[in-house]
């Protein structure tokens, strides 16, 4: 069975998805082929997620899975946990407070236009945990019922601590060697798309990488302050208040009112010490057994677990998505690349021409005059 692989860009995969659904299947199961276990359902009439796994069912798979006495290589599975991260990062699934805390900052973003309220700029500075969520991009949006946008992330001004990057940069370290492919395949079901991770980075590095593009985000399109820093000593537990000393610094050295967001209980104490206004997010209960989803949630769903697990499959449908391979570059992971597989080459050649049309059309908007790769 000859294979074809397409690249495409995170915000395309809507073309992929609306292929199946022009082919009449509306109903689609994603599938983790390395456990052979079906993860959720996608309904694109409504559209809707359902029939997620039970983390009891994820976890008992996982452990079975798993390298034995190989610590290393078995924290490179997925944890039921990244399965929930994506449904946050995504808007699939939302923070408990959620509302809570875009109704504050809405207060906020009214506050800053009246200088009797706010005489000093506000800054929101970030905690690490923000750009894993992907937050600022992707729900730091409020519309009111007329669809008019009342509020967003570029109404603000941000301060990140070179801390904070840290944090990220030192997880993007591992990559997959060859005796680590030849070990997991001993365990991992479709272990035949274990070749394409040689050389390829391991799960905390994926995670991380996502993160770095989010931060990426924040310093070219929000124009975020970078604030000078560097972690000190090799205990870690102490990373989140030398995080939140540099931003109370900075807030007193600008005479500036500062804002720590994050999603660390934690980090609030921190934050209070360090005089610091604050506002976490918190996590709700778990994945709701069904959810009615944005229908632009779904391609950021696809994309973040397929970079989180490595791959995924679209059951009975001849698809794969492929979120890490061998050679893929930082400008692949900026640019949020995944490798579509397809085992159907009339399917592959429809969604090539779709994807042309697509990039000569946002090129022409654009007034470049040249497709987007």
């Amino acid at each position: 069975m000859e294979l074809r692989d397409l690249v495409l860009r995170r915000r395309e995969l809507n073309i992929l998805l609306n292929h199946f659904d022009e082919q009449e299947h509306q109903h689609l199961w994603v599938h983790y082929p390395f456990f052979d276990m079906q993860l959720f359902r996608i309904d694109l009439e409504k559209p809707s997620v359902s029939n997620v796994v039970s983390q009891e069912d994820f976890e008992t798979e996982r452990m079975r899975r798993k390298p034995y006495d190989k610590d290393y290589l078995a924290s490179n599975l997925p944890y039921y946990n990244d399965l929930r991260n994506c449904f946050l990062s995504s808007r699939v699934e939302r923070y408990a407070n959620e509302k809570k805390v875009l109704s504050r900052l809405q207060e906020l973003h009214e506050e800053i236009k009246d200088p009797n309220k706010r005489p000093r700029p506000l800054f929101i500075a970030l905690d690490t945990n923000i750009f894993y969520a992907r937050f600022l991009s992707r729900h730091l949006q409020v519309y009111n019922e007329f669809g008019v946008p009342t509020l967003w992330a570029e109404g603000f001004r941000y301060a990140v601590s070179e801390m904070v990057q840290q944090e990220i940069d030192f997880q993007i370290i591992d990559k997959f060697k060859s005796e680590d492919i030849r070990e997991l395949k001993k365990n991992l079901a479709a272990n035949h798309y274990l070749d394409e991770f040689y050389n390829a980075s391991a799960r905390k590095a994926r995670l991380a990488k996502m993160a770095l593009a989010e931060m990426v985000y924040a310093f070219s399109e929000l124009r975020a302050v970078r604030i000078k820093g560097s972690l000190q000593g090799g205990d870690y537990s102490k990373n989140d208040i030398q995080i939140a000393q540099s931003y109370k610094e900075y807030s007193r050295r600008m005479d500036y009112d500062v804002l720590l967001l994050t999603a660390d209980e934690d980090m609030i104490y921190h934050a209070n010490s360090a005089e610091l206004m604050a506002l976490q997010l918190i996590l709700g209960t778990g994945i709701a057994p069904q959810t009615e989803v944005d229908p632009w949630s779904l391609q950021d769903l696809i994309y973040d677990l397929a970079v989180s697990f490595g791959v995924i499959e679209f059951a009975g449908l001849q698809t794969a998505v492929l979120g890490e391979w061998g050679g893929k570059s930082s400008e692949d992971y900026n640019d949020e690349r995944v490798k579509v597989r397809f085992s159907n080459d009339k399917a592959a050649s429809e969604i090539e021409r779709e994807l042309k049309l697509s990039r000569s059309i946002a090129g022409k908007i654009t007034g470049s005059g040249k497709e987007i790769a």
